[in-house]
C-alpha cells in the first residue's frame, strides 16, 4: 500500500460501491429501493430514512444510486436553514435535469440541522418543495419524531436504519482489515466492535487510527482507546472550570462529559457562588454566565448550533478568568436540585391537565376553558363542602390524587 493510500480515511476508502456491499441494512435498503425505482406512481415523493449515526444512512443512498445508475445531488441540511436558503437550493435541484440528463436523487442529510421555527420557515418550505420535486428526496434523520417535523413525516415514506449489532459491525471491520492487510486478534476486533455501539462510521475511524501504523490490531491498543474515551465526571469538570487563572486550561472542562450544554449550566449556576466568595468575582462569573444564557437562547430560537462554541468558551474560559486569584477551598460540588423542582411542577400541571380533560369531556367544552373557568371553582368546593366534592369526584371519575391536588 502506498503511503497516499494509508493517509487517506478508511471511511471514504471503503465507502460500498453497491448495496450488496451494505452491511446489516437489508430491509432499508429493500425499503430505499423500492422507493426509487418505482418513484413516479408513488403518492409520497420522498424518503425520511432514520436512525442512529453512523449506521449507514448516507452511504446505503450512494450505494443504491450507483447501482441504478443515478446522479446523488447531495445538500447538507445544516448549510441552509432558512425558507429563502431551502426554495434557492433544494428548490432548484428538484426542479432541474441532471448533468448528461441522468436521472437522480436529491439528498437532504442530517434534517436535524433544519429550522423548525414560524419566523424562518425551513420545514415548511422544504414540505412544500417535496410535493413539487420531479425527482425522489430522501432526507436523513437521526430523531425524526421531533414535533418539528410532523409536516415532513406526513409526506414522507418513513424508513428505519436500525443500529448495527456488534457481530455485523465486527464482519465490516474484518473485511477492511482483510483488505488493508492488518493483522488482529480476533478478540480485540471483537472489542472494538462492542465499543462503537453500533456507529459504522466511528469504529472505521477508531480501527484506522489503532493499526495504522503497526498494521495490527491487539488488545493493549483497544484498551488505550477506552481508557483514552472514558468520560469525566462533571466534579472534575468543574475543577477545571473553578480552579485554575488559565482559560487554556479551563476551555476544555466539558470536552468529556455525558451531560449536555443545558445541564451544564445547571452545574455552573449551582456552584459557583459556593466557590466564588468574593462579590466582585461572582459579579464576572455570572455575567459570563449570562451572556453564554443569550447564545444558548438563540440557539433554541434559530438552530444555530454553531453559537454552541460561544457557550462553551464562556462557561469554562469566562467563569474561569472571572476570579483575580485561585481559591484554595476544596472542591465540593453538588448537582442542582432544580431539575427536581421542575419535575414536581410538572407532575402538578399534569394532575391538572388530567382533571381539565375530564371536564372537558362531559361540559363539551375546551380544557384550556376549564382549566381557566372551572378548576378555580372545584377547588373552592372542594376545601369547604366534602359531600358535594364527593358527587363531583364520582361524576368526573377523579382518583385519590386529582382529588388531592384539588383540595389543597
Amino acid at each position: 500500500m502506498t503511503q497516499k493510500q494509508s493517509a487517506s480515511p478508511w471511511v471514504r476508502q471503503h465507502q460500498p460501491k453497491s448495496a450488496a456491499d451494505v452491511f446489516g441494512q437489508d430491509k432499508a435498503i429493500a425499503g430505499l429501493r423500492s422507493f426509487i425505482t418505482g418513484f413516479k406512481p408513488n403518492k409520497k415523493k420522498a424518503v425520511l430514512a432514520y436512525g442512529p449515526a453512523g449506521c449507514g444512512k448516507t452511504c446505503s443512498v450512494y450505494a443504491i444510486a450507483a447501482d441504478l445508475g443515478l446522479e446523488v445531488l447531495e445538500l447538507n441540511a445544516s448549510d441552509f436553514r432558512d425558507e429563502k436558503s431551502i426554495n434557492s437550493v433544494v428548490g432548484n435541484a428538484a426542479r432541474q435535469m441532471s448533468l448528461f440528463s441522468r436521472g437522480k436523487v436529491i439528498l437532504v442529510d442530517e434534517l436535524d440541522g433544519v429550522s423548525g421555527s414560524k419566523d424562518r420557515g425551513g420545514v415548511a418550505a422544504l414540505t412544500r418543495l417535496i410535493s413539487e420535486s420531479a425527482f425522489p428526496i430522501v432526507m436523513t434523520a437521526n430523531d425524526p419524531w421531533d414535533k418539528r417535523f410532523s409536516s415532513l413525516r406526513k409526506k414522507a415514506v418513513m424508513i428505519e436504519f436500525a443500529p448495527l449489532s456488534y457481530s455485523c459491525l465486527q464482519q465490516c471491520l474484518q473485511s477492511i482489515c482483510e483488505k488493508e492487510r492488518i493483522g488482529f486478534d480476533e478478540q480485540a476486533l471483537r472489542g472494538l466492535a462492542r465499543h462503537s455501539a453500533g456507529d459504522v462510521r466511528g469504529a472505521i475511524n477508531d480501527l484506522q487510527l489503532l493499526s495504522q501504523l503497526s498494521r495490527r490490531l491487539t488488545l493493549s491498543e483497544l484498551n488505550e482507546l477506552s481508557e483514552r474515551s472514558v468520560e469525566e465526571g462533571m466534579s472534575s469538570a468543574l475543577i477545571k472550570v473553578f480552579k485554575p487563572t488559565d482559560p487554556a486550561i479551563a476551555i476544555s472542562a466539558f470536552d468529556n462529559v455525558s451531560e449536555q450544554p443545558d445541564r451544564w449550566f445547571l452545574w455552573v449556576d449551582e456552584n459557583v457562588a459556593r466557590e466564588y466568595t468574593r462579590p466582585e468575582d461572582l459579579a464576572r462569573a455570572y455575567d459570563a454566565i449570562s451572556r453564554a444564557d443569550v447564545f444558548f437562547g438563540r440557539i433554541k430560537r434559530w438552530q444555530y448550533w454553531r453559537f454552541l462554541v460561544y457557550i462553551n468558551a464562556l462557561l469554562t474560559a469566562g467563569v474561569a478568568v472571572a476570579k483575580d486569584e485561585r481559591y484554595k477551598t476544596p472542591p465540593e460540588y453538588r448537582e442542582t436540585k432544580r431539575l427536581l423542582k421542575l419535575w414536581m411542577a410538572n407532575m402538578r400541571y399534569k394532575k391538572r391537565e388530567r382533571i381539565a380533560q375530564k371536564i372537558a369531556e362531559r361540559t363539551h367544552d375546551s380544557a384550556s376553558r376549564a382549566i381557566k373557568d372551572t378548576i378555580p371553582y372545584l377547588k373552592n368546593i372542594f376545601r369547604k363542602s366534602p359531600e358535594e366534592a364527593g358527587r363531583i369526584a364520582e361524576e368526573l371519575e377523579l382518583d385519590s390524587e386529582e382529588i388531592e391536588w384539588l383540595t389543597r
